[in-house]
């Protein structure tokens, strides 16, 4: 990852708990995607990568299959994202998109 790279961190659910300090523990048959939105800081750290996040992401799946989508802000935003937290990381910017498909659609000609 370089500097200034925009990025979708993708963390495991107890290390987001761990890393908002909430204390908020799943329903049962609850689950939780995290990712941390941010950019890459130029610092090293040997325990983890440096970010400056704009937010963190829950994507919530209720036991009755409802999603719900929560944002949390943190302050202040430059912390180091610990290496065994992380699932995948996602570049943002830049992001090449496939170029579209000249073959007709079923159905037009």
């Amino acid at each position: 990852m370089d500097p200034e790279q925009q990025v979708a961190i993708w963390i495991h659910d107890e290390a987001a708990r761990l890393f908002l300090a909430t204390l908020r523990k799943p329903d049962e048959g609850e689950t939780s995607a995290w990712f941390i939105n941010g950019v890459i800081i130029n610092r090293q750290a040997p325990i983890g990568v440096w970010v400056d996040v704009a937010y963190v992401e829950e994507r919530r799946t209720q036991a009755d299959g409802t999603r719900k989508t929560i944002r949390y802000g943190m302050k202040p935003g430059q912390c180091v994202v610990r290496w065994e937290y992380i699932i995948k990381v996602q570049l943002l910017e830049d992001a090449k998109t496939p170029p579209e498909d000249p073959r007709p659609m079923p159905g037009y000609l």
